[in-house]
């Protein structure tokens, strides 16, 4: 084979080369739509801070649609819940004034009693 001589390309092979263009465009069309489509998704998906409401910290974070950036909402994490719990066991009376933080007093063993009974509230009829 001499070197001036030109490989020839056939009029099918050209063809095809021009559809598997075109195809690519497409492709990358339809992937720029989609990718353009799901980054607007994630622009409305805002995120909701949930703290605790006694000690204020951070509980986690939930994804929602509506919410408004910087927007908080309020729980209460479990080292509050326990000692809440004690405090608000039936027959005890809350406590005046909100407590702030983790330093709550030990319970007091009259809080953790039962309360009384009234006379004939709970004595079976007969």
């Amino acid at each position: 084979m001499s070197p001036s001589a030109a490989p020839t390309v056939s009029h099918v092979d050209i063809q095809r080369s021009r559809q598997l263009v075109h195809d690519s465009r497409v492709l990358i069309a339809t992937a720029k739509e989609l990718i353009a489509q799901s980054r607007q998704s994630i622009a409305r998906q805002r995120y909701f801070k949930i703290v605790c409401a006694w000690c204020q910290q951070t509980i986690r974070w939930q994804r929602t649609e509506g919410a408004a950036p910087g927007q908080i909402s309020h729980s209460i994490c479990f080292d509050c819940f326990a000692p809440m719990f004690l405090e608000l066991a039936p027959g005890t009376t809350p406590p005046l004034f909100p407590r702030r933080g983790h330093s709550f007093p030990a319970p007091v063993s009259s809080r953790l009693d039962p309360p009384p009974r009234a006379r004939g509230l709970y004595e079976p009829c007969g």
